[in-house]
């Protein structure tokens, strides 16, 4: 296995909140979501992993490195949206704040850089302070994707951003990661980033990882199934996460198997629906 983000007993705590501690493994070729209510530690761990802020325990590896033994090595591959990052340099024009940026990778592409400021309209000679939320979003992504890294971190990169740019940003993703040694490890809260996007979900709460899944799986096995009557065997089944009456209704997250008893049973399915990823989520996040 290539893997790119490997976490191990991963701490950082502070006065009314901790994170971890976390094991994570990304391997190359894959876009990860991270999904979670605010304040459960996403933007924490993207800021770990870039090393904006320091954790308390344990360790992290990029690419097989370690971040503070080779920094430069591991961030030279990187791309960061999120955090403010650009806040110390707002009276820089985004030209100039791109000339900055461009001194710290040796794989800054001025051609590329050009043609994303294009495609996202933005204004090269505006100072970032002046900039509203959302072109500083969109300024952010095009610095981060203008050195072609291998890893992608991502806080809420389209927040704020405008739904045509939005959309333009989904595409230039997909395109990046045409290429299996791309990957993205992206915190957000949007449902079709994450439909179009992402092939792991990995869920947090409270600081910990509640679960980790393959979205196209979990999105086969979670259903809601209106039944002609309740066996009662399924009344204290595992699999069942919710039964209704009028009508008698069911969700469970193991759909296949549940079909093919009720089947030998000869109990009738009169209805499937197959539920959306946030409601997968809040039933995961309940447990």
């Amino acid at each position: 296995m290539n893997q790119v983000v490997e976490i191990q007993s991963l701490e950082k705590r502070y006065k009314n909140f901790k994170l971890g501690q976390l094991d994570l493994a990304i391997e190359a070729g894959t876009v990860v979501a991270l999904l979670g209510s605010n304040g459960s530690g996403k933007s924490t761990l993207l800021q770990l992993l870039i090393k904006l802020r320091q954790p308390d325990n344990g360790n992290v590896k990029l690419f097989g490195m370690n971040i503070n033994e080779q920094e430069v090595q591991v961030k030279e591959r990187i791309g960061y949206v999120g955090s403010g990052l650009y806040e110390a340099f707002n009276k820089f024009t985004v030209d100039g704040l791109s000339e900055l940026v461009g001194h710290w990778y040796t794989n800054w592409d001025q051609a590329y850089y050009e043609m994303l400021i294009n495609r996202y309209d933005i204004n090269r000679k505006e100072k970032f302070a002046h900039c509203s939320m959302g072109t500083k979003k969109k300024i952010e992504f095009v610095l981060a994707m203008a050195h072609h890294p291998k890893l992608l971190l991502l806080d809420e990169p389209t927040a704020n951003v405008d739904l045509i740019s939005q959309q333009r940003m989904r595409e230039d993703l997909s395109q990046f990661m045409e290429d299996d040694q791309h990957t993205i490890l992206m915190a957000t809260h949007q449902q079709e980033e994450v439909k179009q996007l992402c092939d792991y979900i990995c869920l947090l709460a409270d600081g910990q990882i509640k679960d980790m899944f393959e979205k196209d799986e979990v999105q086969q096995r979670w259903a809601r199934v209106w039944l002609s009557h309740l066996p009662n065997q399924l009344k204290d089944d595992v699999r069942v996460w919710q039964i209704e009456e009028s009508p008698t209704q069911i969700v469970t997250n193991q759909l296949l198997d549940i079909e093919k008893e009720l089947k030998q049973q000869h109990i009738e399915i009169t209805h499937v629906k197959r539920l959306e990823l946030h409601e997968i989520m809040e039933y995961i996040l309940q447990s």
